[in-house]
């Protein structure tokens, strides 16, 4: 409808409808879809809005969230990125979708680590037993620069998020109790890891 309203032109309007697309597609299970119409909400956004607007923000949150659920994990990361970019300089650090942000980028990266992990282990291993307990060693013998840093960035995410949720929600909110236990978790995994090498 909004396509025909204006003769198919890219009007702000139509971002709005893209992203309702979108998001029907994705209650649907339809990923495909829901990624193309955000992707167009995107694009028309971007012609209209400078670079940090809130909806331009939202968009890449959206993605991410396909993404995420595609399992596309490095696209994913990229994507909300971008939306937690856009999000800090137009609201500044406390800002509960900027601590939702600072949480998904830490359970993703946390994901990712793992996932690489366990694909060095099914290719290096081929009893299922040792690879179930491997997969579960998530901070593996892997000293590189890179694994130290993205180890160090999944926790200082998950306190910058429990910074920001109990300033704004209080101490006793259960959000914040559920990304104090993922943290409590991440260091348990860490400190595993360090008496097992």
């Amino acid at each position: 409808i909004y396509s025909t309203f204006y003769e198919n032109s890219d009007h702000p309007n139509l971002a709005i409808c893209h992203l309702e697309l979108g998001n029907y597609y994705i209650t649907i299970g339809n990923f495909y879809l829901g990624l193309q119409n955000y992707k167009k909400s995107l694009d028309i956004l971007k012609i209209f809005f400078n670079e940090a607007h809130p909806d331009i923000a939202d968009c890449y949150y959206s993605i991410g969230n396909v993404q995420y659920m595609q399992g596309r994990l490095s696209l994913a990361l990229e994507s909300y990125s971008e939306s937690l970019r856009m999000r800090m300089s137009i609201f500044g650090e406390n800002y509960l979708g900027v601590a939702e942000l600072y949480r998904q980028i830490a359970k993703l990266t946390f994901e990712s680590i793992t996932f690489q992990n366990c694909k060095k282990i099914e290719i290096t291993n081929s009893s299922q037993n040792v690879m179930a307990i491997e997969s579960n060693n998530f901070f593996t013998n892997d000293h590189s620069n890179q694994s130290i840093d993205q180890q160090e960035n999944i926790i200082e995410y998950y306190m910058k998020a429990i910074s920001i949720y109990q300033q704004i929600l209080g101490s006793d909110s259960e959000k914040l109790k559920q990304v104090q236990n993922e943290l409590e978790k991440v260091r348990e995994l860490k400190e595993n890891t360090r008496i097992t090498e």
